[in-house]
């Protein structure tokens, strides 16, 4: 029997190459690059799902704002409604106006005592091990690895991130594992300019920080409305449309009607709906003219039969409405809204 032995190029000649399949085997004609060192390499190669929605801080989803995002300073933030900044995204315990907020084009977001998001679905996953990474604006990245637990007391956490799986819940939160992000400093002081924005963020399913690939803008926003939705005007001093025409409705007696909303996705829960500002419903009257009518009030009507249309029950001032007449509902007051909420909500916080 010939004894072949195998040999290897390396460093300007042939090496006898190790065939036991050890993790220090070296398989590189560097002489020093192990096929652990390799394996490695290519699993952070590849790109895991990211469990987060709304990641890219340089363009995130915006629907609560009354202002532009790229406006924002730590005294004009106003994370409204629900408590909730930019979607998906609410302030840690204990943020206030002061510390949570900054944005800036083309840095991303400033955020000095945490921004949480709930990540719904993963009961099924407690004991496994998760990654949460995030990038920061000079380019480094921060990471940390662990198994998902239940427990505030077992999160795993860094300076920047931490998560944990959620045990004291509401009802219809039973799924919810707990992610928090925080921006690293870069000075002793507490003003914008002492602190790296955060540009991305991702939740993965394993051992490894995988690369973040930018999400298309237009499927993270209907991600986000599952959780929220908004109409209306974004300013409160806005004033480009005289009226906002919101959706068509049909009339369900003289002074009462419906107005339906036809969603762009079916929300995670039926949403509690909060309307902001003064309301109008239009219609022609028996003269064959339009006759404007302040509504003067709303009740929740949601379809549970479809999970994508909503109704608003309305009564409105006049009486010239016919049963099955079909009506414009409107608002012309700058910053007048409809938001269908959905989110998860902490207990320190309120709708």
């Amino acid at each position: 029997m010939i004894n072949v032995k195998p040999f290897v190029y390396q460093n300007g000649q042939n090496v006898e190459m190790n065939m036991a399949t050890v993790s220090s085997m070296v398989i590189m004609g560097d002489g020093s690059t192990t096929l652990e060192e390799e394996i490695t390499k290519l699993e952070k190669g590849t790109s895991n799902e990211n469990l987060l929605i709304n990641t890219n801080f340089l363009n995130p989803v915006y629907q609560y704002g009354t202002g532009d995002l790229d406006e924002l300073n730590s005294s004009e933030v106003g994370y409204s409604d629900s408590s909730y900044w930019i979607d998906r995204w609410y302030p840690a315990q204990g943020t206030t106006a002061d510390n949570i907020t900054n944005y800036r084009k083309e840095k991303g977001i400033y955020i000095e005592n945490g921004l949480c998001q709930a990540v719904y679905g993963m009961s099924d996953y407690v004991g496994q091990v998760f990654t949460l990474s995030i990038g920061f604006e000079d380019g480094t990245i921060s990471s940390v690895t662990g198994t998902l637990n239940a427990g505030a007391g077992n999160k795993i956490s860094n300076d920047y991130l931490s998560f944990y799986f959620l045990t004291s819940i509401s009802s219809g939160n039973a799924d919810v594992a707990i992610v928090e992000i925080k921006s690293k400093k870069n000075g002793t002081g507490t003003s914008l300019t002492d602190f790296y924005a955060i540009q991305w963020a991702k939740f993965e399913k394993g051992e490894f920080s995988t690369q973040y690939q930018i999400p298309s803008y237009t499927e993270e926003e209907l991600k986000c409305q599952r959780y929220y939705m908004r109409y209306g005007y974004k300013k409160v001093n806005d004033s480009s449309n005289d009226k906002i025409p919101y959706t068509l409705g049909l009339a369900t007696s003289k002074t009462t009607g419906t107005a339906i909303f036809y969603l762009p996705t079916q929300m995670r829960i039926t949403p509690t709906i909060k309307i902001v500002g003064t309301f109008n419903v239009q219609y022609p009257n028996a003269n064959n003219s339009m006759l404007d009518s302040l509504v003067n009030s709303v009740e929740v009507a949601y379809v549970n039969s479809n999970q994508a249309i909503a109704g608003l029950d309305f009564s409105e001032g006049y009486s010239a409405l016919t049963y099955g007449q079909i009506i414009a509902f409107y608002a012309y007051e700058g910053g007048a809204y409809i938001c269908f909420d959905a989110e998860y909500h902490p207990i320190w916080q309120s709708r």
